[in-house]
């Protein structure tokens, strides 16, 4: 019986065992199902506070406060993305800001929109393109070209298009690779033209600031060009709105450098005493730090290490200075003349450098004896060289040994024998240096003033900047009036339809065009005088209607008498004879009764023309009448029966001799010029 009341015992047991392993597994089932349950809620409650998260900022707006237009110019770099992080996780907090980030690119760039999505902050994404001529190269330091002008101005140019001058607000110029104190952006708004505060780590200074001297004036404790008019920072100042949104409001490239501070505020017609010290009167450095390269770790002490590259086992000369603590520094050191190797018995000439160990073995004096060791770099022998300043040369200790080089001066052309008795005769003698006084004295004067135009020299030079506008102005006015030059030359030869190369012009140019259109209608009439007879085209067209009009035979008898022709010739020779003693006294003889034909009634006016040096004919009005001019060497005087005068009426005819360049005076007459009677056929 006690055997079979075990076994139901057992059965009970293991029955209740089997119930409560299912009652556990039950409830661990449900354990999971809460934990799922758990876990499926918590990530329902983080995306809740993610999308409530990216609809509400950070920092509250709000009304009373004017609001802070954060201009920020970037380009591309390494550390581009690194430092806008770093920037906005400061500007998230600030209430009331707006950041106006303009890349200096073709475009904008995806991520840094997103940086400003993920941060919250109220953002303007714009980008302006740097001209290629106005970006430094990698080589040149970063202030020989100011970086962010074409970008500031596209901010600006943004303000004025999206704001009006009703609202109130505070612009500000902040890098990107700055940090600044959150106090900052407090004592900004209430700024109502232009105020100013400390800032650290730039020009040279641990803390560049204003000053307000007893007397109220503002000083810059400024040590790059204090010359400048406001010799600050561009993140040591912030300007309100309203001056902003001017039209003078830019900067530009056209300044120098250092300056683009001073022409901004200048170009607002600002001065020093409109500056606002911001910062319980600039004492307080809220402004920039730049440099921020350097990260103390936790454990670092100062005390005990000193500096970060004590901490970290380094130096700053790197590896050159990996045997500083024996007193060796790695230099690179120049051969200072021609020596022979004594390893492989090579040359090394003068010239060749070498890295080469420097140490201090000494001292001569006051100066420092310094030794120099170096292996050849043709085999693995080591020279050592020491100074030798007692001697002014260099002691070859080790390894080589210096080439002697022997000549005699006679035998050179270029360099005379040196002759050292006159100089020591000088040094010793009294009275032979008083007898040279006179000379060192003339020679001093004339030494005096070729120092004195080395000097002049050096100072024309000395504003360099000065030099090179002047220069660059120059070149721009020649490039300009090359430019016009080739204009015209396209536009003569588009209207010529040529398709030849212009040459320059010239003096000579210009006189024989002058010479061409003055002398246009000139008319070789008659070759046995060698006279030229310039007629004007409108006389030539009434010349020959007169001819025209005239009968084609003469009115006149022809006689048959051989005695009549006889007689006819004699009369015409006197006659002839006659009429040259008459030209000569500048009288006409009657012809038929009419009134003889003279000077004075022909209207003409004697004009003498010399031929001066540069080929210019110049006309002297002398005599009134011809018979004021008296023939002589160089004068011809014109037959009135050569030149036709029944035919000339009142043409204006001027005579001139052809072979100007040969005789060096001749007679110019001018018919009707001022006559007031008129000669008749």
């Amino acid at each position: 019986m006690q055997l079979q009341n075990l076994d139901e015992k057992k059965y009970i047991l293991v029955a209740e065992i089997d119930t409560l392993l299912r009652k556990r597994e039950e409830l661990n089932k449900k354990i999971w199902m809460q934990e799922k349950e758990t876990y499926r809620m918590e990530g329902k409650l983080q995306r809740i506070d993610s999308l409530v998260r990216d609809r509400i900022p950070l920092a509250e707006i709000r009304k009373d406060l004017p609001f802070i237009y954060f201009i920020t110019p970037t380009y591309r770099r390494l550390t581009q993305k690194a430092d806008l992080i770093r920037l906005a996780q400061t500007l998230t907090y600030v209430p009331n800001l707006y950041w106006i980030v303009v890349e200096d690119a073709n475009n904008t760039s995806p991520f840094i929109a997103e940086i400003s999505k993920r941060y919250r902050i109220r953002f303007a994404h714009l980008y302006a393109l740097t001209p290629q001529e106005k970006k430094p190269n990698e080589a040149d330091p970063n202030w020989k070209i100011a970086r962010g002008v074409v970008q500031r101005n596209k901010a600006l140019m943004w303000l004025r298009k999206n704001l009006d001058r009703s609202r109130r607000g505070i612009v500000y110029f902040g890098d990107d690779d700055n940090t600044y104190d959150w106090r900052l952006f407090d004592e900004m708004r209430s700024i109502e033209r232009v105020g100013v505060w400390p800032v650290g780590l730039v020009g040279g200074l641990i803390v560049e600031t204003a000053k307000l001297s007893e007397d109220k004036n503002i000083s810059f404790n400024s040590l790059w060009k204090p010359e400048r008019p406001f010799p600050i920072d561009m993140a040591a100042f912030a300007i309100n709105l309203s001056l902003a949104l001017d039209a003078n409001a830019f900067f530009t490239y056209d300044v120098p450098r250092g300056y683009q501070e001073s022409y901004f505020l200048t170009a607002l017609g600002l001065k020093r005493n409109d500056l606002e010290l911001k910062a319980n009167g600039c004492t307080k450095n809220m402004g920039e730090r730049k440099g921020q390269n350097f990260y103390y770790p936790p454990d670092f002490d100062y005390k005990k290490h000193k500096s970060l590259n004590s901490y970290h086992g380094t130096h700053a000369l790197r590896e050159r200075a990996a045997k500083i603590k024996q007193g060796i520094l790695i230099i690179r050191f120049e051969m200072p003349f021609n020596i022979w190797c004594l390893g492989c018995n090579n040359h090394v000439g003068m010239g060749v450098r070498y890295n080469a160990e420097k140490k201090k073995i000494g001292m001569y004096y006051t100066t420092p004896l310094y030794e120099f060791r170096m292996k050849c770099h043709l085999c693995d022998n080591y020279f050592v060289i020491r100074t030798d300043p007692e001697h002014f040369d260099y002691e070859l200790v080790e390894g080589c040994r210096r080439q002697e080089k022997r000549y005699d001066p006679s035998t050179i052309d270029q360099l005379g024998a040196v002759d050292r008795s006159f100089s020591r005769q000088l040094e010793s003698d009294r009275m032979f240096q008083v007898e040279h006084v006179e000379q060192d004295k003339e020679k001093a004067a004339s030494s005096s003033d070729k120092v004195g135009k080395l000097e002049w020299i050096q100072e024309r030079m000395r504003d360099d900047f000065a030099a090179n506008q002047a220069l660059r102005k120059s070149f721009k006015l020649e490039k300009a009036s090359l430019n016009e030059g080739r204009a015209r030359d396209e536009d003569l030869l588009k209207r010529m339809s040529l398709n030849i190369k212009l040459v320059s012009e010239s003096v000579e140019d210009k006189k024989l065009a002058a010479a061409v259109l003055r002398y246009k209608n000139m008319k070789f009439t008659n070759q046995r005088c060698d006279l030229i007879i310039i007629v004007p085209e409108e006389r030539l067209e009434e010349k020959r209607k007169t001819i025209l009009s005239k009968p084609l035979f003469s009115s006149c008898k022809p006689s048959t008498s051989a005695k009549n022709d006889g007689m006819r010739k004699k009369l015409r020779s006197m006659k002839l004879c006659t009429n040259e003693r008459s030209a000569s006294d500048g009288v006409s003889p009657a012809h038929n009764g009419q009134e003889q034909i003279t000077a004075g009634n022909l209207g003409i006016v004697k004009r003498l023309k010399y031929k001066n040096e540069g080929h210019d004919e110049i006309g002297i009005l002398n005599k009134r009448n011809l018979d004021d001019v008296k023939p002589g060497r160089g004068i011809e005087l014109l037959h009135p029966d050569q030149m036709n005068l029944a035919n000339i009426n009142d043409e204006l005819v001027s005579v001139v001799k052809s072979d100007l360049c040969t005789k060096p005076l001749a007679l110019v007459a001018d018919y009707g010029g001022d006559s007031s009677s008129d000669s008749t056929d």
